[in-house]
């Protein structure tokens, strides 16, 4: 039975853009983790942060965002 040459490459180049784009998601992540903290620390307890302030502070767009977080509360809990 003769493997087929190109599946063995697929793969290879499959794996390195899923590598660049966990490392690039990752980043986001990072970002906006940071900028959820600094943007609550900045309100204190008395107002709620809100997701323009937050993507502002890690100069992500609205669209990273809402890729890795469903919501607001999502973020706060994932800082907490």
């Amino acid at each position: 039975m003769s493997k087929n040459p190109v599946l063995p490459t697929a793969a290879r180049i499959a794996r390195r853009s899923l590598a660049e784009r966990e490392a690039e998601y990752s980043d986001e992540v990072q970002r906006l983790l940071d900028a959820g903290l600094a943007v609550m620390a900045r309100s204190g307890t008395s107002a709620s942060p809100r997701v323009a302030d937050i993507v502002s502070e890690a100069q992500v767009s609205n669209d990273a965002f809402y890729r890795h977080f469903s919501s607001k509360e999502d973020l706060v809990l994932a800082v907490a």
